[in-house]
């Protein structure tokens, strides 16, 4: 209540302080014109008349009042700064939010890599940390050559279950979601680049077609007995496009991260 008053009260009084200052450099520059400020008869401080006195002490007011004011400006600038920085931190937050969505299912596959295999050295703590080590893991040939031990129509260790590619598919809509509200909520915050390596992530081909179009590639396979994974990273028997896409993850983590 009292801090709503004094707000009041501050709201109020603050053009008039402005004037306060403004008048006081006005009076004693008037004083100091329309009469005599000193006495050249006298010796020290006896020189200065009471006239002479009264323009210091409008000058003194209106010198304090000056700084008052712009030590209240200063702070409301940083006040806006710090505000501006929080909320360009919260909006880096929800960014990364949706890159780590867009790479869960890869998350996922590098555990079940690691739990399955005793010869895959992974650091299970940076896995989960380090948003950019999923990256480095997913470049390895030693990894890549894993992608043919997942069937698309299998189901990875998660909760509810589903196959892995509703898996990936749901991730990248979801991840789309969460990049495009970040993009248009925190539009004023965030770097202009920032925003431009958003919307390349979002309309990626391998993200939109790989990712988020992958149960047609499952339909159109029903003829195979497995779908392995690396056939829908792959490509035309390359990674060109899944490696486009880490890089502009590895991009987007380095200006948000």
């Amino acid at each position: 209540m009292l801090g709503a008053i004094a707000s009041s009260a501050y709201r109020i009084c603050h053009p008039m302080i402005r004037y306060i200052s403004s008048s006081c450099i006005l009076a004693a520059a008037i004083l100091g014109i329309v009469g005599d400020s000193y006495d050249p008869d006298r010796t020290g401080l006896d020189k200065i008349t009471n006239l002479g006195w009264a323009a210091i002490v409008v000058a003194a007011l209106g010198f304090m009042v000056t700084v008052i004011e712009t030590r209240r400006d200063q702070s409301r600038i940083n006040w806006q700064e710090r505000q501006r920085s929080e909320v360009k931190r919260v909006a880096n937050r929800q960014v990364l939010i949706g890159v780590r969505r867009l790479l869960f299912p890869f998350h996922i596959a590098l555990r079940e890599f690691h739990s399955k295999r005793a010869h895959f050295d992974i650091d299970l703590d940076r896995l989960d940390d380090d948003p950019k080590y999923p990256l480095e893991l997913l470049s390895s040939s030693a990894v890549r050559s894993e992608f043919r031990t997942i069937d698309l129509r299998g189901q990875p260790n998660i909760f509810p279950s589903c196959p892995w590619w509703e898996f990936f598919t749901k991730s990248a809509h979801e991840a789309d979601e969460i990049l495009n509200e970040a993009a248009a909520k925190y539009s004023g915050y965030l770097e202009p680049e920032t925003l431009v390596e958003i919307e390349d992530l979002r309309i990626d081909d391998f993200v939109r077609v790989r990712l988020g179009a992958m149960g047609d590639l499952v339909l159109a396979n029903t003829h195979m007995a497995a779908l392995p994974l690396d056939d829908a990273l792959e490509g035309y028997r390359d990674y060109a496009s899944f490696d486009l896409m880490l890089r502009r993850v590895g991009s987007l983590i380095d200006r948000v991260g």
